[in-house]
């Protein structure tokens, strides 16, 4: 996908969550939090390496303890198993004085998306995303007895601050696993410029392995959850590339009962209105789990 540099701030606190999220002021001084707690976290994908990054100017002088890295992170489409593309790509994003700074000060987070995966709209078909993978491991200086170095793709979760102040992030690999998309039967028009929605049962976002990790994480004990994904999610009209894939997932609370059903869609370029009755169901669990958290008498607006 082809974008701007995009960057976004949020203070921890106002994020929903599955359990009652903690407030946290934003204005808060970051040197009298505790250390291990996050007040402010930033958020960035699809930065050019080739272009001017002035913006990582404006996301130190936010003062987050975290920047998330959501993919695209450089463009380095590779055209043959030397990946030589991506390793310049990598190679010019190092001499970025910004970013360097950046990333002196600041603890990073990174997941791929298709530019730094190594091909444009790419899957699991990429057949040099072990190269790549080994590029991604060695310019974010991943530990080697880190997961993501034993197991296929990248997927990965961490958590940050004591009880209470709990934040778990999420970063799911929509790439590696990914089946192939379906080219549109009519390229060029509106809603199908280039692929068609996909509905083959068979056919996967995150593969079998990636969905039971993501059951048990979403098991762990949390304040706030991050749920990052390179790709949008329950999107309209971006009329790019589509697989949808949903699970049914139960969320059960510390003592082992059932409290919320919930259906996860992954989508390149989104769901279609919420018209039929899968999605008016989807619509309905988020307006029920909204109003557990939603104070007596609060209006959703």
């Amino acid at each position: 996908m082809h974008h701007a540099v995009r960057v976004f701030l949020t203070s921890v606190g106002l994020i929903a969550a599955c359990a009652s999220p903690v407030q946290i002021d934003p204005s808060d001084s970051l040197k009298d939090a505790d250390p291990g707690a996050l007040s402010r976290i930033a958020f960035g994908s699809c930065a050019n390496q080739r272009k001017s990054q002035p913006i990582w100017n404006a996301v130190l002088s936010a003062e987050p303890n975290l920047f998330i890295f959501m993919g695209d992170n450089v463009y380095g489409d590779v055209s043959s198993a030397e990946v030589t593309e991506l390793k310049d790509a990598y190679a010019e994003l190092q001499t970025v004085t910004e970013f360097q700074t950046l990333r002196g000060r600041i603890p990073i987070l990174s997941i791929w998306d298709d530019h730094d995966y190594g091909i444009n709209d790419g899957g699991s078909d990429f057949p040099y995303k072990y190269a790549t993978k080994d590029l991604f491991l060695e310019f974010w200086d991943i530990p080697p007895d880190d997961p993501r170095r034993q197991r296929e793709g990248l997927y990965y979760a961490t958590t940050f601050g004591p009880l209470g102040q709990r934040v778990q992030v999420i970063l799911l690999d929509t790439r590696f696993f990914r089946s192939p998309l379906k080219p549109s039967d009519a390229p060029g028009s509106p809603g199908k410029e280039h692929y068609v929605p996909d509905y083959d049962p068979a056919k996967t976002m995150l593969g079998e392995e990636q969905w039971t990790w993501l059951e048990q994480e979403l098991s762990e004990p949390a304040d706030i959850r991050l749920i990052v994904s390179s790709v949008q999610v329950i999107a309209q009209g971006h009329a790019i590339d589509w697989v949808t894939e949903s699970v049914s997932l139960e969320l059960r609370d510390i003592e082992g009962e059932v409290v919320r059903q919930v259906v996860i869609s992954l989508s390149e370029i989104g769901l279609p209105p919420l018209t039929g009755s899968k999605w008016k169901r989807i619509g309905k669990a988020v307006e029920e789990l909204l109003a557990k958290e939603r104070p007596e008498g609060e209006k959703v607006h």
